[in-house]
This record gives C-alpha cells, sequence and structure tokens, in this order.
C-alpha cells in the first residue's frame, strides 16, 4: 500500500520540476542579461568619463598608504623596507598646474622619516591622468622618543584614473630626499647621514 501511495507522489513531483524547467532557465536568462547590460553600461560609461577632459578647479585633496624602501642603510642595518603614507591637498591656479602642501612618511618599527613641502604638480595633457610632481621643505629623522631635523625635498609621478567626475584612483611613485648636518654625535642617533632618500610606491584617493 505505501508503495502505491509513493509512485504517483513521485510522478507528481517529476511533473512539477518539469513544468519548472523553463521558468527557471527564462528567470535566470533574464538575469544574465540584466548582469551583461549592467555590466557593459558600467564599461561605456567609465570609458567615456576617461575620455572627457579633466575639470581641474578649486579646492583637492589626495591621500593613501603604500611601501617604501630606505635606499641608504644607516639606522635601518639589513631590513630597508617599510610603510608609507601621504596627504596632500591645495588649491588650483590652472587647469594643469595643482598647487599645494604635501606630508609623505616612511616608517618600520621604531624608525621614521618623512618630508612636509610645499609641492607643485603639472598635468602635461587636459585630458590625460599622468602629472608630476615636486616639492621642498623640512625632512624629520624620529627614533623612539628622538628626532632631528632637516631639509627635505621629494619628486614623484602620477596617474589618476577617473571613477566619478571629479572623484580618482592615483597610484604614485615618489623619491625624499632627506639632508642633515650633525656637528657631534645624537646619543641615541649618532651620526645622522648628511643625505639620505627613499624610493615609495603608494596607492590613493583624489578628489578635485
Amino acid at each position: 500500500m505505501a508503495w502505491e501511495l509513493k509512485g504517483p507522489m513521485i510522478e507528481q513531483t517529476a511533473k512539477l520540476q518539469v513544468r519548472r524547467c523553463p521558468q527557471l532557465v527564462q528567470s535566470s536568462t533574464r538575469s544574465a542579461r540584466a548582469l551583461y547590460f549592467a555590466f557593459h553600461f558600467l564599461v561605456v560609461s567609465t570609458a567615456g568619463r576617461a575620455q572627457e577632459p579633466r575639470d581641474h578647479k578649486g579646492f583637492w585633496i589626495s591621500f593613501g598608504p603604500g611601501v617604501g624602501l630606505n635606499l641608504y642603510d644607516v639606522h635601518e642595518r639589513d631590513d630597508r623596507f617599510g610603510k608609507a603614507f601621504y596627504v596632500r591637498l591645495g588649491g588650483t591656479p590652472s587647469q594643469k598646474v595643482l598647487v599645494g602642501f604635501e606630508a609623505i612618511y616612511w616608517g618600520r618599527g621604531d624608525l621614521d622619516r618623512g618630508n612636509t613641502t610645499l609641492t607643485v604638480a603639472y598635468y602635461p595633457s587636459r585630458a590625460g591622468g599622468f602629472f608630476g610632481r615636486g616639492g621642498v621643505g623640512t625632512s624629520i629623522i624620529d627614533i623612539g622618543a628622538d628626532s632631528r631635523m632637516g631639509v627635505g625635498a621629494t619628486a614623484g609621478i602620477g596617474f589618476d584614473t577617473r571613477l566619478t567626475r571629479n572623484f580618482y584612483i592615483t597610484p604614485n611613485v615618489d623619491w625624499l630626499l632627506s639632508l642633515f648636518y650633525d656637528s657631534e654625535p645624537d646619543p641615541s642617533l649618532g651620526m645622522v647621514r648628511s643625505a639620505n632618500s627613499q624610493l615609495l610606491l603608494t596607492v590613493g584617493v583624489t578628489w578635485h
């Protein structure tokens, strides 16, 4: 008796699944089409924005993390790699020139180095995202509670990849130069090398 009851139930379930298959296929097809058109719209709109001239005006800001290599081994011994971070902000005198303030940093453990400079960025093409940048200001080396100030200079290149009208992802390559003068050794820092430099790779976000 139990077997006779299961047979019709299995048959009805199979028929129901067969009836649902076209609906599932149609639903999956509609979802796939929707995803395709959404992706196509995103690609086309992004490509269109990339071709639009950059509208540089007013206030701008950029910041982001990265990694860096100290090019000298004084105080760093054999471990020259560290973390990096930068913040830049300023104004826009023209479509191809941005001016402002930059703080850029390299660090490892209890050792920190960084430059604070007035910076100028130049875009050769208004439609392109490539730019060169440079600035001069102060430099600092810090180990624990001891620090030393000097003269700093920063030079670098970057590229603005547009996400929205005024929002960009910006990879950067920067070279930092620090100049110090010591007439006598520091109790903690020792004789600070007169010239020191770092090479930094960062990826930030930019708004302007």
